[in-house]
């Protein structure tokens, strides 16, 4: 018999909708994200973009820089990290994001509030003045004051 002429072949896609965004961590100014997004085959996923804005009324969106985007490891490699930072304390904030291949961006993620956590608190006593002292130094000091 002969061989088939006929080629099967199939066209990339963008990226599915990003899912599962939630902050792992929080802190005063920042928040750690994580959300879920497969690479379509034959097109990975190269990017992302993630806007924010404060939760207070007529706020606009921002784009965050996250260059620290990162994919975890297997088996979660459909998992991706990003930190959003310079955010201001005890906050919320409204994040979508979306994803980018070859193909195009995906559709933009459900909305998702978080909040920052307030700046630490002192809990007791805290002096105003640390002093490290250096113990053969102040035996020479202890030393000098003997021998005057």
């Amino acid at each position: 018999s002969k061989p088939s002429l006929n080629c099967a072949c199939k066209t990339s896609d963008k990226p599915k909708q990003p899912d599962k965004l939630t902050c792992i961590h929080r802190l005063p100014h920042s928040l750690y994200l994580e959300w879920n997004v497969p690479d379509p085959e034959g097109a990975p996923v190269r990017r992302f973009e993630v806007q924010y804005r404060s939760d207070q009324a007529f706020t606009s969106w921002h784009t965050a820089a996250c260059a620290d985007t990162q994919r975890q490891a297997p088996p979660r490699e459909c998992a991706w990290r990003c930190v959003l930072e310079e955010l201001d304390a005890m906050t919320t904030y409204r994040i979508v994001l979306r994803a980018l291949n070859e193909v195009g961006w995906s559709d933009c993620s459900s909305e998702a509030a978080f909040d920052t956590s307030g700046l630490p608190q002192l809990t007791g006593p805290c002096p105003d003045v640390f002093r490290v002292t250096d113990p053969s130094a102040a035996t020479a000091e202890a030393a000098m004051r003997e021998a005057s």
